[in-house]
């Protein structure tokens, strides 16, 4: 499972309402949350066939929420299940990371429809809740839940000699703890989640000066990121002037297959509103590269020529026709954004 990409994909859900979420979310008020949400829980359920995998499912969605709002902090406290059972879920179970993909795949499309935040955090405990219920765990278990190991009591003498040793090792501590925050998969998404309020804006090019401290911060931490390999912050590394690295942005031919997908996912949702100066820089330095790998039947690079290069020059006709057959090309390649994207064309004719 892909579970960057599903974080990523939340965070931009709450970015751009689209038509498809506007209608979902007036359908919402006129069925009611309830019954949309009980549908769901049933066709999400449908792919869980044990206790043993829902548990695995509820824990990686916990390992995200906890660096998520209050509303979502709170629902992790109240789960009962240990930190110790969550935290760093996200990086175990590859023994069921297929079935748990699905579990996933079903759960956010339903998810990805929600643009309001609030109410897509509300959605997400809720249906969390339910499973909880349904397969009897974490606060609903009949089974004695993992705890902390319980320590013998300590005479009063003892608890200040260890107050004492605990204040001097803090501030040993202090004064010698230089260890560097470490960019992995979790660093990334917590800090995507606490600066979620800007990076639109970064994609876009267009900020404040009351915004900029935030942005240098997030920019910061994305381009030390970036250098250490993650996928996630290679793709953002894009859209702003690189101050202190000499090595990113990346080029294109450079990235992973999971970066390429969060960077065209990027593109497609924000297409319409622009980018940013270096992004458009970026897309004209990579130019020829992109076509050469399309011509050679990259599914990525193919989309990327309909969604940004071939309309150069061309008239709106034209350009239509030129970017459903790099679509098309896509497509029959296997994207699965090219094969929805050739679905709504469908649709519009």
């Amino acid at each position: 499972m892909n579970s960057v990409s599903y974080f990523f994909k939340k965070i931009l859900t709450c970015m751009v309402k689209t038509t498809k979420q506007q209608e979902f979310e007036e359908k919402l008020q006129i069925d009611g949350v309830r019954n949309l949400i009980d549908k769901t829980f049933e066709t999400v359920n449908d792919t869980i066939f044990s206790k043993e995998l829902a548990i695995k499912f509820v824990l990686q969605e916990l390992d995200m929420a906890q660096h998520g709002d209050n509303i979502s902090q709170n629902f992790v406290r109240n789960s009962g299940f240990q930190p110790i059972e969550y935290q760093g879920a996200l990086e175990k179970f590859k023994k069921n990371e297929n079935e748990l993909a699905i579990i996933e795949l079903v759960f956010s499309d339903f998810l990805e429809n929600i643009s309001n935040k609030r109410l897509l955090t509300e959605t997400t405990i809720t249906l969390l809740d339910k499973i909880m219920q349904h397969w009897k765990i974490g606060k609903y278990s009949i089974e004695k839940p993992i705890q902390e190991p319980i320590k013998k009591s300590l005479k009063i003498e003892d608890m200040i000699e260890k107050k004492e040793l605990i204040k001097e090792k803090e501030k040993v501590i202090q004064e010698n703890d230089f260890t560097p925050l470490v960019y992995n998969t979790q660093t990334v998404n917590h800090l995507m989640e606490e600066y979620s309020d800007i990076i639109k804006n970064i994609i876009r090019g267009q900020h404040n000066l009351k915004e900029q401290p935030r942005i240098n911060e997030f920019k910061e931490h994305m381009s030390i990121a970036g250098d250490a390999g993650n996928p996630i912050a290679t793709v953002f590394c894009c859209f702003y002037k690189q101050e202190k690295s000499s090595t990113l942005p990346i080029p294109i031919t450079e990235m992973s297959e999971e970066s390429i997908k969060f960077f065209i996912e990027i593109l497609d949702t924000f297409y319409r509103e622009g980018f940013s100066e270096p992004l458009m820089d970026y897309l004209e330095e990579n130019n020829h590269e992109v076509w050469e790998l399309a011509n050679n039947e990259d599914m990525y690079m193919q989309y990327l020529l309909g969604l940004w290069y071939v309309c150069d020059e061309m008239t709106p006709s034209e350009c239509l026709n030129a970017q459903k057959f790099w679509y098309k090309q896509s497509a029959s390649n296997g994207f699965k954004l090219a094969i929805r994207k050739m679905q709504e064309l469908t649709l519009q004719e």
